[in-house]
């Protein structure tokens, strides 16, 4: 795995969910448009676990409250309820802290780090490597994501069509 082409896609994807984030109200991030139920609240907080499952592969500590695995993780339902989720400012923050964390772990892992079983028994069918987890938290997941939320600004008037 070439970990620094993998934290070149990764650093764009901070930048990226920067400028998706810029300029929505923090009062609009929970709505919901017909065929888009994964919005802003949601999303930003579920990468945050996506990088935690990351750190969790390589043996690293978690960085998010305990609260957001009920709101935004793997099969929870968004739902329109502002207050149930965090503030977009406070969402942002832990992404970065949790960008630099992976970042940093990612850069001091061994190449055998990345061929070992990954040690998440339920995740081992889809990512059997902490190589193969790694490198789709870093490319792919935020990817996914961020295309929904470019296409939820768009459907809240918030971007070019």
């Amino acid at each position: 795995m070439n970990t620094h082409t993998t934290l070149d896609f990764f650093h764009h994807h901070l930048t990226t969910l920067e400028k998706l984030i810029l300029g929505i109200p923090d009062e609009r991030m929970a709505e919901q448009f017909p065929g888009l139920p994964n919005h802003p609240a949601w999303i930003v907080p579920h990468l945050c676990l996506g990088m935690q499952f990351g750190l969790a592969m390589l043996g690293r500590e978690g960085f998010c409250p305990e609260d957001w695995q009920a709101i935004a993780g793997m099969g929870s339902t968004p739902t329109t309820n502002r207050a149930e989720y965090p503030h977009s400012v406070a969402a942002l923050e832990h992404y970065r802290k949790g960008h630099d964390l992976l970042t940093m772990a990612v850069k001091s892992a061994s190449p055998a780090d990345f061929t070992a079983t990954n040690p998440i028994a339920p995740a081992r069918s889809f990512f059997p490597t902490v190589g193969h987890g790694i490198l789709y938290v870093t490319t792919l997941h935020d990817a996914h994501h961020q295309a929904q939320l470019s296409a939820w600004k768009r459907a809240a008037g918030l971007a070019k069509s």
